[in-house]
């Protein structure tokens, strides 16, 4: 059914390209009437996001969003089929946004590929993953380090694999949400009100920032560095030491893990992979790395920065 296309043209038109031929497919079909089933809702929740969530039912997972949409997930079939209410077809798509998305994390989950709510960069041969909850600045460092040099992959949604010499970390979106308060520190971003909001509960606007900053991009990093940053109205930026335990914590905090046990055991230990494999920090980020992020390499041991 073409009608969900308006919807979600604009929004697939946001995803990561990649030269690298795909080892499985998954095919989406849309469909606008009630469901040929109600969702069993006393089956177990396996994951949840913001407008969808997920059931298990024998091998599908069934999302529910809260307009009554539908995507039954067939990860061993590479198949998802979402079912529309007639009255929904015609609403906001966030809704159909999710359930795609959340359709597509769950075959790459599937094939051992594993989402991460962070934002990673390239530096020569290694990488920065810097992860944290919404508002924690990490879109901040990390534009403050793309205009030192650094190499973009990803903003918000990183996916992790194992490889053979440890974790990879890729980009799930070609876009980067940026809050246009941003624009007194960088002034590539200027006019970005303008735009509108990539999401009805957040004031952030959707941008390329290979684009707007002439940047660098790499599909791929091996991270060597882990961030996680705290916005610090007050004193330097600093940086604290975090154990391989620490850092396997803050990234499940930032993962979301479903609850089905082989699938989580095996999202645990790439998580766990990445955290041995990296140094890693709690950044207290205040207003002078904005203004010199070269700060960053006196702070971070062997972090190669550009002045």
């Amino acid at each position: 059914d073409p009608r969900p296309a308006p919807g979600l043209d604009p929004w697939l038109d946001t995803f990561s390209r990649s030269d690298r031929a795909p080892r499985r497919s998954l095919t989406f079909e849309f469909r606008v009437g009630p469901p040929e089933t109600p969702p069993d809702e006393a089956a177990p929740v396996v994951v949840e996001y913001y407008y969808v969530r997920g059931f298990a039912r024998g091998d599908l997972v069934i999302f529910v969003g809260a307009d009554g949409t539908r995507t039954d997930v067939d990860t061993a079939a590479g198949r998802a089929v979402t079912t529309i209410p007639p009255g929904a077809i015609s609403g906001p798509p966030w809704v159909l946004r999710d359930s795609v998305g959340a359709a597509l994390t769950t075959f790459l989950r599937a094939d051992d590929v594993f989402p991460l709510h962070a934002a990673a960069l390239a530096a020569g041969d290694s990488g920065v993953v810097i992860a944290g909850p919404p508002m924690a600045g990490k879109t901040t460092l990390s534009l403050a380090l793309l205009t030192r040099g650094f190499r973009w992959v990803s903003d918000d949604k990183v996916l992790l694999s194992a490889v053979e010499d440890g974790v990879e970390a890729s980009g799930l979106f070609d876009v980067s949400n940026v809050d246009p308060g941003l624009s007194r520190y960088f002034p590539e971003l200027a006019g970005l009100t303008a735009l509108p909001p990539a999401h009805p509960h957040s004031p952030k606007r959707a941008v390329s920032v290979r684009e707007l900053f002439g940047a660098e991009t790499a599909g791929s990093c091996r991270p060597g560095y882990l961030l996680f940053p705290r916005v610090m109205d007050i004193g330097p930026t600093r940086a604290v030491p975090l154990t391989a335990s620490e850092a396997f914590i803050e990234l499940l905090r930032q993962s979301p893990v479903v609850a089905e046990s082989a699938s989580a055991r095996r999202h645990a230990d790439v998580l766990s992979r990445l955290a041995r494999q990296t140094r890693a920090f709690r950044i207290e980020t205040g207003r002078d790395i904005l203004e010199k992020p070269e700060r960053l390499a006196g702070i971070l041991p062997g972090l190669e920065i550009a002045g």
